[in-house]
């Protein structure tokens, strides 16, 4: 009795770490879903896109009219970057052959930035309005 009430104890033990463990893999795989923390890196304009097989590279100007001193980003949209139409929280997914030209966007950059004029980076999430 005292045997079968052991089995019993560690099979449980085993149950529940394994569920815990399933419930914290979920968490982190939705996580690459969830919106950005804080402001957009820039906010502005697609002035120029240049698609290279569902990524690409795409200009994003604050004011296009400006020639100089206002924020414009050269930004590399890779496979790891999130597309969005809609807003924060309530978007749909997006890809690359939704961003066109004359478009408003708001980019979140990941990884290092190369502080040229423009910026260049590296999207880590494009939200289309």
């Amino acid at each position: 009795m005292r045997q079968l009430s052991r089995r019993i104890l560690i099979a449980s033990t085993a149950l529940l770490l394994l569920l815990t463990a399933g419930v914290i893999v979920l968490l982190l795989m939705s996580r690459g879903d969830a919106a950005p923390n804080g402001p957009p890196s820039i906010r502005g304009t697609i002035t120029s896109l240049t698609p290279l097989a569902r990524q690409g590279v795409i200009l994003v100007e604050e004011r296009p009219q400006d020639q100089a001193g206002s924020n414009k980003a050269s930004v590399t949209v890779n496979a790891a970057t999130r597309i969005y139409r809609g807003r924060v929280g309530a978007s749909t997914k997006g890809s690359f052959g939704d961003l066109r030209n004359g478009q408003i966007v708001e980019v979140w950059f990941d990884g290092p930035v190369l502080t040229s004029y423009p910026l260049q980076a590296t999207a880590s999430v494009i939200l289309i309005p």
